[in-house]
């Protein structure tokens, strides 16, 4: 969700009450979950959209797959390794 924080404070509501209020409890007191709710909601609409186009077009499934494919490779090999190391390390083999 990292990247969705800078979407929240973006909102001008939320940084006027973050000038105004000393500290985060009473800052969480003002819009705040209202903004959250509203990028929640556009965050699902917007997934909820992209699925949709991948699954009725074939074209724009297999764009996505190709540009996906580096980083899920990266990610799976990286995993894979914390496995290995961590099978290493309960077995006491290195």
């Amino acid at each position: 969700m990292g990247g969705g924080v800078n979407r929240y404070v973006s909102d001008d509501r939320i940084v006027t009450q973050a000038k105004a209020n000393p500290t985060a409890s009473q800052f969480g007191n003002g819009d705040y979950r209202t903004v959250l709710a509203q990028a929640v909601i556009k965050a699902l609409a917007s997934q909820h959209s992209m699925s949709d186009q991948m699954l009725q077009d074939p074209k724009v499934f297999d764009e996505v797959a190709e540009a996906l494919l580096d980083e899920v490779y990266g990610m799976a090999k990286a995993a894979s390794a914390g496995s290995l190391e961590s099978g290493i390390q309960q077995t006491g083999f290195q």
